[in-house]
């Protein structure tokens, strides 16, 4: 089931892909890992990382089946598509 949407991915050039991104659209969240120190400098120490966030790319039923349910609720007709 998976394989079917990965391939599917030779239909766009990578210029296309890298356009519609969806790390593009969404806001970055991170991880702060903070420590106190004592005794020490004023303030907090802390590190940052970037959350990493897999996203399951969808099969062409799945497009179809939000498609269908889409075109249902906002009545429209499959000439408009």
């Amino acid at each position: 089931r998976g394989n079917r949407g990965r391939a599917q991915l030779n239909l766009f050039t990578e210029a296309m892909r890298d356009a519609f991104d969806e790390e593009n659209f969404v806001t970055p969240r991170y991880k702060y890992s903070m420590v106190n120190v004592p005794m020490g400098r004023a303030g907090v120490v802390y590190g940052m990382r970037k959350i990493r966030t897999e996203y399951k790319i969808p099969t062409a039923d799945d497009i179809y089946e939000f498609a269908h349910q889409l075109f249902a609720q906002v009545q429209l007709s499959s000439e408009c598509s």
